[in-house]
């Protein structure tokens, strides 16, 4: 059994090195249109349009209100938005990492995490593809952690993860 301290310091390495993968999608210039369009649908909907009804939108509302959201409490910018997708990126690495460490060895669970790492990197799509992507991760771990500890807490945060996935 590894101890606590360790499995700790594995996850810290591991999501240091997901940072370190992904910081170069940082310095991308801007994707016009899709970027552009979640940035400009995002602060659409942050000062009170809705989707569908006062802009024309092709991708789901979901991503305009979280994106929307984040503006209203980091400001308006390209970078609040690289920073928050980095984020969410960062985030499918290491649920990848978690959900590998339950399943194989902490050994054989870096791996998907740096190949996903390095996918991500040159995934130029819009936010809500990543996002819906990470709650289901997320919701995959939290139902994984409910078979181990046999509680029904965990179950209701997996359904409320897909639910925001389905968003």
């Amino acid at each position: 059994m590894i101890s606590r301290t360790k499995r700790m310091w594995t996850a810290g390495f591991v999501a240091l090195l997901a940072m370190v993968c992904l910081f170069p999608f940082l310095l991308q210039s801007p994707a016009i249109y899709d970027e552009g369009i979640m940035v400009v649908g995002a602060v659409r909907a942050a000062h009170g349009a809705v989707p569908y009804r006062d802009f024309y939108a092709i991708y789901p509302p979901g991503g305009f209100y979280t994106l929307g959201g984040i503006f209203r409490l980091f400001g308006y910018s390209f970078l609040v938005e690289r920073l928050w997708s980095a984020l969410v990126r960062f985030g499918i690495c290491l649920a990848l990492f978690l959900i590998g460490r339950r399943l194989v060895s902490t050994k054989a669970s870096y791996l998907p995490c740096l190949v996903a790492a390095l996918i991500l990197l040159n995934f130029r799509v819009t936010n809500f593809v990543p996002e819906a992507m990470f709650f289901s991760l997320a919701g995959v771990l939290l139902l994984l952690r409910s078979f181990a500890k046999n509680r029904m807490g965990w179950i209701f945060l997996g359904g409320l993860a897909a639910g925001m996935a389905t968003l």
